[in-house]
């Protein structure tokens, strides 16, 4: 993977980003002089095992998603995400990969984002801090605020400030309904279960479920489908 040139990756890059739009479910999350990087709803074969690795050259950051498990016949979805740092200070550009490690020319260009280091400090050696996979799930990555409408999960308000509750609405199609609130890390912070037969009305409290301001993921699993909201904290 890492004998890969510039040059190629550059050129594979262009074409790809301009075949592939900026998703809403690769995204950064900054803190401090680290970076989780995150992918939400990436569609893939169900025994998929991954290895993640960083490339850096200046400010321009490749992560590659490694499966290194063997092909499946069935498709799910998955969140990864991987920390990593620390890092100097500045803007950086990141290109997300997916790649088979038994077939390593195969790599799929995921998408792009961007983030911001802002402390003032020297660059030292960076590394892998941690990184994680989800269980394999069915349903499609993370619903639109829009959605809603159409949809079946709602939470609010974003961002949620101190002294605020946060309120819960969901109309699932039966069976039990889970909700889960993890950090961009994977911790689990809150987890609660509910009858999915008749709809969901709930009122959660601020400060006996986020440890710290910053960002986190909602998740909610029906009978059927899976729903993830990103919630701010103040």
């Amino acid at each position: 993977m890492k004998s890969f040139t510039i040059s190629f990756l550059i050129i594979y890059s262009l074409i790809n980003m301009a075949l592939s739009s900026q998703s809403q479910n690769i995204f950064a999350y900054v803190n401090g002089d680290t970076v989780t990087l995150w992918e939400t709803g990436a569609y893939r074969n169900c025994g998929a095992v991954y290895t993640m690795e960083i490339n850096i050259i200046d400010h321009q950051i490749d992560w590659y998603q490694i499966d290194t498990g063997l092909a499946a016949f069935c498709l799910c979805t998955f969140d990864l995400s991987v920390t990593y740092g620390p890092l100097g200070p500045g803007s950086y550009n990141v290109n997300v990969y997916y790649n088979e490690s038994y077939s390593p020319s195969d790599t799929i260009f995921e998408g792009t984002t961007s983030f911001t280091i802002g402390t003032d400090r020297c660059e030292v050696t960076s590394g892998i801090i941690s990184q994680y996979q989800s269980d394999c799930y069915s349903g499609i990555g993370i619903v639109d605020p829009e959605d809603f409408e159409n949809g079946n999960f709602r939470i609010y308000p974003v961002p949620v400030k101190d002294g605020e509750l946060l309120y819960l609405e969901a109309f699932p199609t039966g069976g039990k309904a889970i909700l889960e609130i993890f950090t961009l890390t994977g911790k689990l912070v809150y987890s609660k279960q509910y009858d999915g037969n008749q709809p969901i009305l709930d009122r959660l409290l601020k400060d006996e479920i986020f440890p710290v301001p910053g960002l986190y993921l909602a998740r909610l699993r029906t009978c059927d489908q899976v729903y993830i909201r990103k919630i701010t904290v103040l």
